[in-house]
């Protein structure tokens, strides 16, 4: 028999079939959203019967399905400031910054702003309308609409003299940038505001109203096609795929100290894109794999 109810976005088929002689379900998982479009499923063997795990899967969260809400209401106070823990050694001469951004507030708002001394505090600076980096900005770019997620990242090598800004992934800006020059570490990562001096002296009109999702910081430059290819994947894609590149992964963000009344909430990104893990692998349930889904998925 089949039976397949529909919910949200996905549906379930669950088929009564033998296998190998014996009968057991079988599952299969498919997404209907936008960000996903493609079929997956897991299977597992208990006492040689294929059954797919649901009850494990149901109402766990990961921790990376948070986003980062500063308020509507525009202050100094709402910001976060990283400035122990990531090793920002490893980009001094390669750096990919890259998130989902969602601002309830229209201007030159800064998101993001990277400084390493009194006197270098626009190291890295990233804006609605704007960028800075070693001091110097960048013309010629898209302002992001309000209310809507935009997928933005930076990049920059020492090899190639240049840092390219893209929008959902197309490149809207290329900037050459001085021969030797390196991004001095360590230093202060802000969100939600510009610095102004090392760590501080922000302004009002230059707040952060709005969201931010899956911020990565590379320790590489990330090509044109890599980076259409992190658009693409969508709002919830986890891009592990650079995860040995990383300076700076959005679970580290998300323990962050936080200040005023910037707040962590659900993403509502789909809580089943655990499965991906899994896609067309049959297995059993074995101490590991109960282990992998406590270390991996549960909150």
């Amino acid at each position: 028999g089949v039976l397949t109810p529909r919910s949200g976005h996905f549906g379930l088929e669950v088929v009564v079939s033998p296998q190998s002689g014996h009968y057991g379900l079988e599952a299969v998982v498919s997404t209907q959203s936008g960000h996903y479009g493609r079929g997956i499923f897991i299977l597992v063997k208990i006492m040689k019967f294929p059954v797919l795990v649901l009850l494990l899967l149901l109402g766990s969260t990961s921790g990376s399905n948070k986003k980062l809400v500063f308020p509507a209401q525009l202050s100094v106070e709402n910001y976060i400031l990283i400035d122990t823990g990531p090793d920002f050694s490893g980009f001094e001469q390669a750096v990919s910054v890259c998130a989902w951004v969602k601002p309830y507030v229209s201007g030159d708002r800064w998101w993001l702003s990277f400084s390493t001394s009194p006197s270098e505090f626009n190291e890295i600076g990233i804006s609605l309308g704007n960028q800075h980096m070693f001091g110097t900005g960048m013309s010629g770019m898209n302002s992001i609409v309000r209310n809507k997620w935009t997928h933005i990242c930076l990049t920059w090598s020492e090899v190639s003299l240049t840092r390219d800004l893209y929008h959902n992934g197309v490149l809207v800006g290329t900037t050459s940038t001085p021969s030797g020059r390196k991004i001095e570490t360590p230093g202060k990562l802000v969100l939600g505001q510009d610095q102004d001096s090392f760590g501080g002296r922000f302004e009002l009109n230059q707040a952060f109203a709005g969201e931010l999702y899956n911020l990565n910081v590379l320790k590489m430059k990330l090509s044109e096609e890599e980076v259409k290819g992190m658009y693409d994947a969508g709002l919830c894609s986890r891009n592990e795929l650079f995860s040995q590149y990383a300076a700076l992964q959005w679970e580290d963000v998300l323990l962050a100290e936080r200040h005023g009344s910037v707040a962590v909430e659900d993403s509502r990104c789909s809580q089943w894109d655990i499965l991906y893990d899994f896609v067309g692998q049959h297995l059993e349930i074995t101490p590991k794999l109960i282990e992998y889904f406590k270390k991996h998925h549960f909150d």
